[in-house]
């Protein structure tokens, strides 16, 4: 017989008949065993809250009772007393009072006319009944009490109602002790399941039980419902209810599945154990009838581990004629093949050996000269990138008109060729006579704003009188360093004056780090002297600007004396225009842009003939047209000035329209530059609250009151509300 069908039978049988027990054992326990539990736990509830039912529904009936006497449709409190007071002294309820349609109740306990309490279950008293409110806790009784109220009906009127104090002593027990194997907390809720009753009501999770069902299918039958939800920590629970006939409330239980499980799970875990004992010795007698069937294949195993590990002399036993033995003599043959080529290969390796020594002292030799190119090739490298980094920057530096980013493209080079942690580079501030830092790495917005120092401060003063570059390993113990200019992220400094044509000292270079690079330092004076030149372009382009502008307003001022009624225009509309750029917070290079472009804004007046400029009169529409060209003049007057070309769209556009209605380009909405709607408001406010030949000028409020009415038409909404803002601040 072949190997495989000597494999025991017995082993395939066991197997598939623990299988078929097990199967049939968890079927048994889904469709017998749990719907049984689940069942007896609806049942314990009903026998549970049995007399609590029926003490209700007592209850109700002998309020109902009493409200058809003649003398309770009289509403006779005198007559109708000693009736209620028997009930009371029986001990059914603590008190009974009569309700009035004034809702005014007078009870057995002395209450006479005095208001009904405003609560939730007294509501609709007269129109329905009987209403049994949730069991509530008399601190007076020391007991739990139901309310129950029912309307007083004579020939189909409502003429008032009965309302009684039932006690409820047992409720509590009968409610708190619900559980299931011991487990398990009882609670009382309402129809709609918002629960009243719990014995850790005040740190229960939730509110309404109903909340917990979250898609899981809930099972009702005559006798009650149940379904099965997942707590905080993930474990399995139950709730079991059942509604109270004489209420609707409902009673139930909030319990772990476990526990409802707990017979179930007993069983399985039992019978589990008998499987898994008689699986075990069904194993172990397989294994022990087997093991010497496959004896010769462990054999075979053992001189195969011999050959993985070098010998290739291994040779296994043939004991017998079978499929193992039928191996066994393939790998013997195997074995002595490789054997003879193992050997083969010895020889060949000795030879391979030979030629790798003589290949290795070769390859040394090799290395060696190598090594020598390298150095030679690092020593022309450094020198060729010190060469070709400064006329990189030579490049750059004069390809840039930003002096900002002049100094900002050094400092980028230095700062890494330095290997600093902190750089900055100072430049001399003469409007506060001190040194102040213009381009920086790794410094805080708060050091750049503090840090200003006088020529007569630390280094600075040394570097004045010294005009040399000045290095310390340890700047801390050095007095020439002011402490405020060092950092914690180095001990290293040093620092490179930038000195004017002069000789004098208007700015410096500063490195800090704990490891800083000084090999290649002698480059950087260069680039000193190139900021230097750079620092005086700056001052002088400055001028030049300057010069231009004072051209310009001197142009605009002009042009005003014209005309008595816009003097002071221009540069009334940049002083509100540049408070409302504040106000929302503009960059200081956009209040810059908004100065110039708003004192410029009719600039091209200057193209307007007088006899149109200073007519008094109304305009035609012909000169209207003209006089609507001067936006459109003012830019291309000043479109040659590279230093004003960001506020051309100010002077272009500051009479557009939000509505598209404006001019020259009948721009809509944001299409119109934000700067330029600031300027169309400010020069609006201006010329409303200033004389006009045709008109006197607006006061204040009523300015506003315009802007208010043309906002979203004629101006932006938003910069409207903030101008007014602004003004009245």
């Amino acid at each position: 017989m072949k190997l495989k069908y000597k494999i025991p039978l017995i082993t395939i049988i066991s197997i598939i008949t623990y299988l078929f027990t097990w199967v049939m054992i968890l079927d048994f326990n889904k469709n017998v065993t749990l719907p049984h539990m689940r069942s007896n736990a609806i049942d314990k509830i009903n026998a549970k809250i049995e007399p609590l039912n029926t003490l209700i529904t007592l209850g109700i009936e002998r309020i109902r009772i009493r409200t058809e006497l003649d003398v309770a449709k009289e509403m006779d409190w005198v007559k109708l007393e000693p009736f209620l007071d028997l009930t009371v002294s029986g001990g059914h309820f603590h008190k009974i009072g009569l309700v009035y349609l004034d809702r005014t109740i007078t009870d057995t306990s002395g209450l006479v006319n005095a208001q009904l309490p405003d609560r939730e279950s007294y509501k609709d008293i007269f129109s329905k009944g009987p209403i049994i409110s949730p069991p509530v806790y008399s601190v007076f009784d020391d007991s739990y009490i139901v309310v129950i109220t029912m309307p007083i009906k004579d020939n189909n009127q409502t003429v008032g109602a009965l309302i009684g104090a039932m006690p409820a002593k047992d409720i509590k027990e009968i409610i708190f002790n619900l559980s299931i194997n011991n487990a398990g907390h009882g609670f009382l809720s309402d129809a709609d399941g918002n629960i009243f009753m719990h014995p850790h009501l005040d740190k229960l999770g939730y509110s309404n039980i109903f909340e917990l069902v979250n898609g899981e299918t809930q099972l009702c039958d005559e006798s009650g419902c149940y379904f099965k939800y997942i707590d905080k920590k993930g474990a399995d629970r139950y709730i079991f209810y059942t509604p109270l006939s004489s209420t609707g409330w409902l009673a139930g239980i909030d319990v772990p599945a476990d526990a409802v499980y707990h017979v179930s799970n007993s069983i399985i875990n039992r019978f589990s154990l008998i499987l898994i004992i008689g699986f075990i010795f069904l194993i172990a007698l397989v294994y022990f009838s087997t093991h010497k069937l496959f004896k010769p294949m462990d054999n075979l195993i053992i001189e195969m581990k011999k050959a993985e590990e070098g010998d290739l002399s291994a040779q296994t036993d043939i004991v017998r004629k079978d499929e193992i033995s039928e191996i066994a003599i393939q790998f013997n043959k195997t074995m002595a093949d490789i054997y003879a080529r193992d050997e083969e290969l010895r020889a060949l390796n000795e030879e391979l050996e030979a030629n790798y020594l003589e290949l290795c002292n070769s390859n040394n030799e090799v290395n060696k000269m190598n090594e020598k190119l390298m150095l030679a090739y690092d020593e022309i490298t450094k020198n060729l990138w010190n060469a070709k980094l400064i006329n990189k920057l030579s490049e750059k530096l004069y390809a840039v008109s930003d002096f900002s980013a002049i100094l900002n493209e050094v400092l980028s080079y230095t700062h890494e060729t330095i290997n600093a942690t902190k750089s900055a580079i100072y430049v001399f501030d003469s409007d506060i006579n001190k040194f102040t830092i213009r381009e920086s790495v790794n410094y805080s917005e708060k050091e750049v704003k503090e840090l200003k120092i006088s020529s007569n401060e630390g280094t600075f003063a040394w570097l004045s009188k010294n005009k040399s570059e000045l290095y310390s390993k340890n700047a801390y113990d050095d007095d020439r360093f002011i402490p405020k200019t060092l950092s914690k992220k180095g001990r290293m400094c040093y620092e490179l004056p930038i000195l004017s044509e002069d000789n004098e000292l208007i700015g410096l270079m500063s490195y800090i780090s704990d490891d800083l690079n000084m090999k290649q330092t002698q480059y950087f004076k260069q680039l000193s002297k190139m900021i230097s030149g750079a620092i005086a372009n700056n001052e002088l382009l400055a001028k030049i600007e300057a010069t231009y502008m004072d051209v310009l307003i001197a142009l605009i001022k002009g042009l005003e004396l014209k005309d008595k009624y816009t003097k002071g225009h221009s540069e009334r509309v940049m002083e509100y225009s540049i408070a409302l750029g504040e106000e929302i917070g503009l960059s200081t290079q956009d209040i810059k842009i908004l100065q110039h472009g708003s004192i410029l804004h009719d600039i091209g007046k200057i193209g307007i003939p007088d006899e149109i400029l200073l007519k008094n009169g109304t305009l035609t529409q012909k000169e209207y047209e003209i006089i609507k060209t001067h936006p459109a003049n003012g830019e291309s007057f000043i479109s040659s000035l590279e230093f004003l070309e960001e506020t051309l769209p100010i002077i272009r556009h500051h009479h557009e329209r939000i509505d598209g209605k404006g001019y020259p380009d009948n721009l809509i909405g944001d299409d119109i530059p934000l700067l330029a709607r600031i300027a169309a408001i400010a020069d609006a406010y201006d010329a409303m609250t200033s004389e006009r030949p045709y008109r006197h000028a607006l006061t204040k409020e009523e300015a506003i009151e315009e802007l208010i009415n043309n906002s979203g038409t004629q101006f932006d909404s938003y910069l409207v509300q903030k101008f007014i803002e602004c003004i009245n601040s």
